[in-house]
């Protein structure tokens, strides 16, 4: 089979900052090379097969499997299987804005932190892959509402990946000083991103 590689690319869904990325490839293609960026990112296999590396491991994923890659975690899809499908699913975390638990906790400092814990290989979880396939359907569709069913699916994507971090109480204490060292690092490798090659900066 002759290599292929085709991508369809949805912008960010119409003031909501996600970008969903549909890609076919097969096994004579290279992946991509280790980066990183402050989005969270999911990769979703529909069909076939990717070899993902991420925070020192790498593992396959087959059809119905789902990766997850923490804000500025270096990555990379390492191989392909023939006729693969996936897609990948980037959410900034500015989606939350404003939203915060019943402390009053922000909840973009609390997924920053809490999803460090979160798996990165899900193998076979139904969940996610039903709430993958409703994205794409409301980004093929486009139909009256869009945003609002948008939005919602996102947050039930980022709930669902937040009850996967843990089993600890509800209550347990917050510690902040964590969270605020998390978004510095976070800013200052940004910063260096846009930066590195501008002798100036």
């Amino acid at each position: 089979m002759e290599p292929f590689y085709f991508e369809t690319v949805a912008p960010v869904f119409d003031g909501i900052p996600v970008t969903l990325s549909e890609r076919f490839r097969n096994s004579g293609e290279p992946g991509c090379e280790f980066h990183w960026h402050p989005e969270l990112e999911l990769y979703f296999v529909e069909a076939g097969g990717v070899l993902l590396s991420c925070g020192g491991e790498q593992q396959w994923l087959y059809a119905g499997d789902t990766g997850f890659v923490h804000s500025c975690l270096p990555h990379r899809g390492v191989r392909f299987l023939d006729g693969t499908h996936h897609f990948i699913l980037q959410i900034n975390l500015d989606i939350t804005r404003g939203e915060t638990d019943r402390s009053h906790r922000e909840y973009s400092s609390l997924l920053l932190e809490k999803l460090q814990s979160a798996p990165v290989f899900l193998h076979q979880d139904r969940r996610l892959s039903e709430l993958m396939h409703q994205l794409h359907m409301e980004w093929e569709k486009r139909e009256a509402g869009m945003e609002l069913a948008v939005k919602s699916i996102i947050f039930q994507i980022l709930v669902h990946l937040l009850r996967l971090t843990d089993n600890s109480p509800v209550d347990n204490p917050f510690v902040p000083w964590e969270t605020d060292s998390l978004e510095h690092v976070k800013k200052i490798l940004v910063y260096l991103s846009d930066h590195f090659a501008d002798p100036q900066a």
